[in-house]
């Protein structure tokens, strides 16, 4: 599901590269391929709006799934079954990472009994060939399948908030993207129902465009405040001695994530409110400061996939 996420920010710092060499005198060639390019992020950019719909919707499935919450009672059960309680901590870390790996990759999970039966099935393959064990095991591996607790991950409420002004954000871009591709014009219809309404005869004197971005920004600046917060959740979590050296471990990576989505956002908000309240700059910093976020982004991708 990441997938379209990763080639539009491969695009996307194709595109503001190509961009910034054509300032610099690039040929004119170059700048057809930037607009192809931006033809095709356009594209893609309907992808964002798919996921929008699915995270108001909610459906279960692995990405709803609460993932973390999972490892943490598959451990604990396969220890309580004595199934790897004598291997050391780390070692069973791995297990576990494995175990869900294998089963998220298995196939897409639409209910808590799709989850179990994939779990059931890799773990008979797994437990035996990683602990070691030549007796029959099924009993204790049918325990741990039905003590381990499967649920959607929570969500709080400014996630929400969040996802509205991103929602609202990415529907505009695509409306954006499909007046430059001549399916629709808006500026006709804005213009028509603006008589009609004041929101409209606002939206029509401020510009769509604007509003994309205005959106956009409130989105990035609470992405920024949850960050930080979270961020500062996670680093009490990696010092605190008295939690299991897992947790503390997944502390410090929920840490690392975090540092990375705040310098992300910040960038983009820098190049949002930038190009807006500093005109006389000029448009090189701000692709300069687009194509490092891209490519943060897309470390990112790589790095906690």
């Amino acid at each position: 599901m990441k997938t379209p996420d990763a080639v539009k920010k491969v695009f996307n710092i194709l595109e503001k590269s190509i961009d910034l060499w054509s300032l610099n005198g690039g040929h004119q060639s170059h700048k057809e391929v930037s607009r192809s390019l931006s033809g095709t992020i356009g594209f893609i950019g309907f992808y964002s709006t798919f996921k929008n719909i699915i995270f108001w919707v909610d459906p279960f499935n692995n990405q709803s799934l609460d993932k973390k919450t999972l490892a943490i009672t598959l451990k604990k059960e396969l220890n309580k079954q004595n199934l790897m309680n004598d291997l050391p901590d780390a070692d069973q870390d791995e297990i576990v990472q494995k175990v869900m790996t294998r089963v998220l990759r298995s196939k897409e999970h639409y209910s808590q009994k799709d989850v179990k039966k994939s779990l059931h099935d890799v773990l008979l393959k797994r437990v035996k060939k990683h602990a070691n064990l030549d007796a029959d095991y099924s009993s204790e591996i049918e325990q741990v399948v039905n003590n381990v607790i499967i649920k959607k991950r929570s969500c709080r409420s400014v996630d929400y908030l969040t996802a509205t002004f991103f929602t609202v954000s990415d529907f505009g871009t695509n409306l954006i993207t499909l007046n430059k591709w001549n399916v629709i014009n808006y500026a006709n219809f804005a213009n028509k129902v603006g008589q009609q309404s004041k929101i409209f005869s606002a939206v029509v004197s401020v510009g769509i465009t604007n509003i994309v971005g205005g959106f956009a920004a409130v989105g990035l600046t609470l992405t920024i405040s949850v960050g930080i917060y979270d961020s500062i959740k996670a680093y009490q979590k990696w010092k605190n001695d008295s939690l299991d050296p897992a947790e503390c471990l997944q502390g410090r990576k929920d840490l690392i994530k975090n540092i990375i989505k705040v310098a992300i956002s910040a960038l983009e908000l820098t190049g949002i409110v930038g190009a807006v309240a500093l005109p006389g700059v000029g448009t090189v910093p701000f692709l300069a400061i687009a194509i490092t976020a891209k490519s943060i982004g897309l470390v990112q991708f790589f790095a906690f996939p």
